[in-house]
């Protein structure tokens, strides 16, 4: 049940916010989303934008997201030929939303070999943080029922960590610091790092969050964020060489 289909009134009003929050997929409050017509989300502003320093420009930025979404869905739709048009559409659509049968289709039409440079580079750059969403919300899912058990979450920490480990040259390549998913990508690409005793790679990935921070440097939480790693590479290096 689509509770954008439903009349508030109709139930209680807790309740239906609470439904309202969760299907559209918000991760946290404040949290700000785009949505067409038919209750279908066409763009979000997470938390990381709302308490960025210009939060009034996150708005103007997604807001454009939000019509550029449209318009491109339309054109997928009256072009579903087009590899570049409906690959760009994905794109947009991924990021708001993960879809198996999407990211297939996405990955269909990048096998045609007739995306347009810019988009294929979006793609390289997209592919990483789509991976470790996958990857984070099985975490999520096994943290729930073990949250209680210290180490069933270190567990299953130090798996998210080997698992984003081993896709770490793909993520360190990329320049987008933007992006909110990064950050977490490149913190467990960090601690699977240390854990196995690579040294350098820790370094570059703790490289990679200090840039990010630049953005954040009036938020204590991201600066707490990079902080807990900072201090774990120093740790961990201190007596090491290179990577192993």
């Amino acid at each position: 049940m689509d509770v954008t289909k439903v009349n508030p009134r109709s139930m209680p009003r807790e309740e239906w916010e609470k439904t309202l929050f969760s299907q559209k997929g918000a991760r946290g409050w404040p949290y700000t989303i785009f949505m067409d017509a038919d209750g279908n989300v066409v763009a979000k502003i997470p938390l990381e934008g709302l308490f960025g320093d210009n939060p009034e420009q996150a708005v103007r930025e997604t807001l454009a997201e939000a019509r550029a979404f449209v318009d491109l869905q339309a054109q997928a739709a009256a072009h579903p030929e087009d590899a570049d048009t409906n690959a760009r559409h994905l794109l947009l659509k991924l990021k708001l939303s993960r879809s198996d049968e999407d990211w297939k289709k996405l990955e269909g039409f990048v096998a045609t070999g007739k995306l347009a440079p810019e988009t294929l580079a979006r793609y390289k750059a997209f592919k990483p943080g789509y991976v470790f969403d996958g990857m984070w919300e099985d975490f999520l899912k096994g943290y729930q029922g073990a949250s209680n058990d210290p180490e069933k979450v270190k567990a299953l920490e130090a798996k998210l960590a080997a698992d984003t480990l081993k896709m770490h040259d793909e993520a360190l390549a990329i320049e987008d610091v933007k992006n909110s998913k990064f950050p977490y990508y490149w913190n467990f690409t960090g601690m699977g790092a240390i854990a196995a005793g690579k040294p350098e790679t820790a370094k570059k990935a703790l490289a990679k969050l200090e840039t990010w921070l630049e953005g954040y440097k009036n938020n204590p939480r991201a600066k707490a964020f990079v902080d807990r790693l900072r201090k774990k590479v120093e740790a961990s290096t201190a007596d090491q060489g290179g990577d192993k």
